[in-house]
Parts: structure tokens; sequence; C-alpha cells
């Protein structure tokens, strides 16, 4: 999760590096499995867009926004690379080192933040207070988590512990950022549960969870589980934040609802509302602009994408995403308990990009190097 900041890099220094780099990177992507090589693809498709605005003029937000999500495709090019390159004993060393230093990451964070995110300094190094970077502890525990379940070695069990609940204590005191607490406790449970209850067919498993789902929703059972829990945990912003979504629930009025979820819904409605504002808006959308006052939310990346670049924007990532979903529910097929495991980190992972931005270097590293590292050292022990 330490991982440079690739927004900081220079537009020019990006061009040059991927010029000097691309038949390297074009000679080893051969040895990618073809599904992986499309998804590949569809992110440096939605990339050039991306770029395209920007060099035309249709986009106002700065190159380093671009320069960004290049970190997120070069990482996750690299990082696929590096799986299907690298032999057992590099694997190896390449996961424990990715996992010591998070490790020394959450670490840090937690000794420098006296328990609270809020009182950080925003000017922070390594830019603790952004909700992608809880995002990557989030999707960080829910690997180890995974790690713990299926690993025979104690003290590799013992380890993938220790960066599970240090994850989780940092998203819960530290970070304090409601939806990736709750979407933590949500993905968690959902790795428990696959992990000690048979589930043989997908279809029945969907409609047992809806039916039990709607059964404590209709029931007020959900109400009354939030209330205990926003009553009990010790943590007042995430106390906050449950109450909300509690009322949310309940009432459906987001203004009500207070917190910061009245200011998210109308950011959300506001990306809507400038792809549906005229048909050039629908097909192509307005390009990508931030800032007070933008015509795109921001708060977002599903909706925002079509504000930003319309349907065929849209349709990029949607793509991207069934393509990533498709290739491990496909690659995965020889172990279900697994393959539901790792399809619940992917399902957090694009909700949470539709409450928020999910698309870094340092997820891309998780996804695309880090989980692959685990699963395949698992999968051959």
């Amino acid at each position: 999760m330490l991982v440079p900041d690739l927004n900081t890099i220079g537009t020019k220094t990006i061009i040059i590096v991927f010029c000097l780099s691309v038949t390297t990177v074009l000679s080893l992507l051969k040895r990618l499995s073809p599904s992986l090589r499309g998804i590949l693809f569809v992110m440096f498709v939605y990339f050039l867009i991306i770029v395209f605005y920007k060099i035309i003029g249709i986009s106002t937000a700065w190159w380093d926004i671009a320069a960004g999500y290049f970190g997120w495709l070069l990482c996750a090019i690299v990082s696929s690379i590096a799986v299907f390159s690298l032999s057992n004993k590099k694997i190896l060393i390449t996961k424990w080192l990715i996992y010591i230093v998070s490790l020394i990451v959450l670490i840090y964070v937690s000794v420098i933040s006296s328990k609270n995110m809020m009182t950080m300094n925003i000017e922070d190094a390594i830019s603790q207070e952004s909700a992608s970077y809880g995002t990557s502890i989030m999707l960080f525990s829910g690997i180890s988590t995974i790690g713990f379940f299926n690993t025979q070695k104690k003290i590799v069990k013992l380890l993938y512990l220790i960066g599970a609940i240090l994850s989780m204590y940092v998203t819960i005191e530290v970070m304090q950022r409601g939806t990736n607490v709750i979407m933590s406790v949500i993905l968690l449970v959902s790795i428990a549960i696959f992990q000690f209850v048979n589930i043989k067919s997908t279809l029945r498993f969907i409609v047992i969870l809806s039916f039990i789902i709607l059964f404590l929703y209709q029931s007020g059972v959900i109400f009354s589980l939030l209330d205990y829990v926003a009553n009990s945990i010790s943590t007042d912003r995430i106390a906050i934040r449950i109450n909300a979504l509690n009322y949310y629930l309940q009432y459906g009025d987001a203004v009500g609802a207070g917190s910061s979820m009245a200011t998210r819904s109308e950011l959300m409605h506001r990306s809507l509302n400038t792809f549906s504002d005229s048909y050039v808006n629908v097909l192509f959308g307005v390009g990508d602009h931030r800032g007070i006052g933008s015509p795109v939310g921001n708060h977002s990346e599903i909706l925002d994408v079509l504000a930003r670049y319309g349907i065929i924007g849209f349709t990029i990532v949607f793509i991207m995403f069934k393509r990533l979903f498709m290739y491990w529910y496909r690659l995965l097929d020889f172990n279900k308990k697994i393959q539901y495991q790792v399809l619940a980190i992917l399902t957090i992972f694009i909700a949470r990009n539709f409450w928020g931005f999910s698309l870094t270097s340092a997820i891309s590293i998780l996804l695309f190097l880090y989980m692959p590292l685990v699963l395949r050292l698992t999968k051959t022990k």
C-alpha cells in the first residue's frame, strides 16, 4: 500500500517512460492469459479516452488526474506480468515484501494518528486521509483473511491474522470512514460464511441470502442491530455514520439522515443530471472537471464516468469490471470456497467505486499482484 504517488509524476516523464518500455511490455504481455490481456486492454482504452479528452480540451481537470489513472494502469500491467513470470521462490519473496511493507504502513499510521484520522495534517506524506487509501486497507484485510483461512502453516496463519486485525483496527479507529467500515464488516463476514458454509449452488445461495436480507429489513431487526452497534462503538464519527445509514434505510430521507449522506446524494445526482442533460452528454459526456461548482459530482467513479465520458465511457468501465469478475470466477473454479471469497472482494471493490474512487496504483498492486500471489501459493500447497 505504500507506493509512489504517481499523481505527482510529470506528464512528459510518463510519456517518455511509456514509449521506452512499450516494446518490452508488449513482448511480456504474450505470457499472460487471453482473458487477462483483455482486462488490461480495456483498462488501456479507458486511459486513452481520459488522455484524449484532456488533449483536445474537453476535460479541464489537471494532468495529475490522468497521471493517477496511468499509475493504476501501469501497476496492473506490471503486476500481472510479474505474477506470470516469477518462480515460486520469487513469488514467496515478493508476497512477503508486500505484506511487510503494508504492515509497516499500518503500524506507522496507527502510531502517528492518535486514534483520530481527522486530527492529522492533510499534507501528510502518504495521504492517509483519502478514501481510496482507506479502500486499499479494506481490501488488504479481506485478502489477508482469505490467506488466514486457506493456509496450513501456523506461523503463516498468524501473520495473515495480524494483518487482517491491524487493518481492521486502522479502518475503524484511524480512518473512521463509515462506508469503508460497513463494507469491511460485510466483506469479512462474507469471507467467513463462504469458508464454513458449503455453497453448492450460486443461485440457491443468492436466493437464500436475498430472503435473509429481506426478512431482516422487513422485520426491523437490521434497524435494531444498527442502533445497538452505533451505541456500542467507541468511535463517535463511525457511530454518527451508522445512525445516518439507519435513518436513511428506515425513511429514505438523505437530508434527514444528516452526516455526509445528503451531500454525497446531491453530488451523485449532479453527475446523473449532467449525463441526461443532452443527447451529446449521453453519448460523449462533458469531460473530466474538478472543484466546487463542477458539473461532475466527483463522488462516484461509476456514476461520474457517465457524466465525464457518456455511455461510451460507461460501457468500457462496465466491460472492465465484468471481465475482471469473470476472470477470477473461471480461474478459481477448482476451489468454490476460495472462488466465492475472491468474488466477495471484487464485489466490494466494485461497490466502493459506486460510492467513491478505487482506481489507484495501490489497489492495482493489491488486486493484480498481492492477491494473485497469495492465491497462487495457496493453490500450490
